[in-house]
């Protein structure tokens, strides 16, 4: 028995001197560890990205292989992760045909023209976070994360795309509402609607062009100084309008006026004031 344990102090003595060889009797000096196989290979851990970002406290030198998205070798560097790469090099390379970021794939903002996403200045940039997408230049806070609605887009000069699913393009341009779309000056703060050329829109679904402006669902604003204050009315022409009481008015022409339920006028300077009254020509008044 006392030989057995000298024997295995021997062993251990031995050990911490020596390298350890797999699959060869004569381990190299210079290694801890000397595999040698000419039919198998080294199979370190393999896991997600996921998997990888939830290890908690890696150590500096830490070394995992992904098998996801910018899939291969990855190794902590006491700061950050960092994937091995070969024939390339830098935080943007071509894998599978495919340009993309090889470092924090999943949270990374992607911008150029500028070190930030935010503030004034001429810039191109996708936020990962919001899935939102700008292009052109910031006059002031029009691209700060409080103006920047989730997946919405802005291009061009001093546009503002706050509401999510919004478009703005153009200048000066505002969509406020959520799946709204504004542009050349105009402001879309109705859900779902459509502003364009200095125009306005509040109401849901509404559509406001050429100097309009749209305040209630469903209603319709083309025009120069035109406008539509009812639900479903229609103003079409420069000056005409149909008021707020005027639920599925049509005012079609210049300067005419449509102020009761279902009144519709015609041409030029002509006032619908009775409900489902019909005027035409000019300064005609259907009461």
């Amino acid at each position: 028995m006392k030989t057995l344990k000298f024997l295995f102090i021997c062993f251990c003595i031995n050990l911490s001197f020596s390298q350890v060889g797999i699959g060869t009797t004569n381990p190299d000096a210079s290694s801890m560890l000397d595999i040698e196989s000419t039919t198998s290979g080294l199979l370190i851990p393999r896991m997600t990205e996921s998997d990888r970002l939830a290890i908690a406290s890696p150590a500096e030198g830490l070394m995992i292989y992904q098998t996801n998205f910018s899939s291969g070798f990855w190794f902590y560097d006491g700061s950050s992760w960092n994937q091995l790469t070969f024939g390339a090099s830098g935080e943007f390379q071509s894998i599978g045909g495919i340009v993309q970021n090889t470092t924090n794939i999943g949270s990374d903002d992607f911008v150029f023209g500028s070190t930030t996403l935010s503030g004034s200045g001429s810039r191109f940039f996708f936020d990962k976070s919001k899935g939102a997408f700008r292009a052109g230049q910031a006059l002031g806070s029009e691209w700060d994360d409080i103006n920047v609605g989730n997946n919405s887009t802005a291009l061009g000069s001093g546009n503002t795309a706050s509401g999510d699913g919004s478009f703005a393009f153009g200048q000066f341009a505002i969509a406020s509402g959520s799946g709204s779309v504004s542009f050349s000056g105009s402001n879309a703060a109705g859900s779902q609607s459509l502003a364009g050329i200095n125009s306005a829109t509040s109401g849901t679904f509404a559509i406001a062009l050429q100097g309009g402006n749209a305040t209630e669902e469903s209603s319709i604003s083309i025009g120069p100084n035109s406008s539509s204050e009812a639900q479903e009315g229609i103003a079409i022409g420069s000056s005409s309008t149909v008021s707020a009481s005027a639920t599925n008015g049509l005012a079609l022409g210049s300067s005419n006026s449509v102020t009761a339920a279902n009144g519709t006028a015609i041409g030029y300077n002509n006032t619908a004031s009775g409900d489902g009254s019909f005027a035409f020509g000019q300064f005609a008044i259907a009461g």
